[in-house]
């Protein structure tokens, strides 16, 4: 299976198969953006949905200790 490398703006590395890269591509030029970016934008969206909370709901954490 061959992969793809692609690189965000900010540097960050991802391989992905190549037959999926085809289908990003197509995706991202009817959207109008570069495949970079919708590989960003999905992590980001998997973190936020599958990361665990971290604090509880009725106490927020605080770095200013308040």
């Amino acid at each position: 299976m061959n992969y793809v490398k692609l690189m965000s703006d900010k540097g960050q590395a991802v391989r992905i198969p190549e037959e999926l890269y085809r289908e990003l591509v197509r995706v991202a030029e009817r959207m109008g953006r570069q495949p970079s970016e919708l590989v960003v934008d999905l992590i980001g969206r998997f973190v936020k949905t599958y990361t665990p909370q971290t604090s509880l709901v009725d106490f927020p954490y605080s770095d200013y200790g308040e």
